[in-house]
């Protein structure tokens, strides 16, 4: 492996911190998730992110379906506002209308990394991405932290061997594809 290829260890080092939703800060379900990853890191696949865009808008490679992955989107925030305009206008046209919304729960922790390597070598994405992804995939661990009352409970470190950082810049595209 040459200098160029190598990560540091510490740049995919995800912190997800549990917030309380209520006083039962014993069960993790009462807790929503907080994810910080280093600056760094956040600034590389933003970067990344951009770039990947650019190469997909130019390319024509991203469906309309998915909204929430097109530059300048606000995701489920537009597409609500333009279900709500929809609604209003049937509402004043007096039509009748049926919409439905698809939720996929936990979309972000069950994309397994193969697939994501493979698509972005399908979609023809630079080789020096796909191994950087491929790279940091490998590093990517995660440590949960609950803060109660009365102390603070941690687990070991974990490894993630599929899924994606939600707070990740290039999360998105990631999961568009795969």
């Amino acid at each position: 492996m040459t200098e160029e290829d190598q990560i540091a260890e510490w740049l995919t080092a995800e912190v997800p911190l549990l917030i309380p939703k209520n006083e039962n800060t014993e069960n993790p379900k009462n807790c929503r998730t907080v994810t910080c990853l280093p600056t760094m890191y956040k600034l590389m696949t933003s970067i990344i992110s951009r770039r990947m865009q650019k190469y997909m808008d130019d390319e024509n490679l991203m469906p309309k379906e998915h909204k929430e992955c097109c530059s300048g989107s606000k995701g489920c925030k537009d597409q609500l506002l333009i279900s709500k305009a929809i609604l209003q206008e049937c509402k004043r046209r007096k039509k009748n209308l049926c919409i439905a919304w698809i939720d996929y729960q936990k979309a972000f922790d069950r994309v397994p990394h193969s697939w994501i390597i493979k698509t972005l070598e399908l979609i023809g994405l630079n080789n020096k991405v796909i191994s950087f992804t491929k790279k940091v995939m490998s590093y990517w661990r995660t440590r949960m932290r609950l803060h109660t009352e009365n102390k603070l409970i941690e687990t070991d470190e974990i490894k993630i061997q599929c899924g994606i950082f939600q707070a990740d810049s290039l999360s998105p595209l990631l999961n568009a594809f795969a």
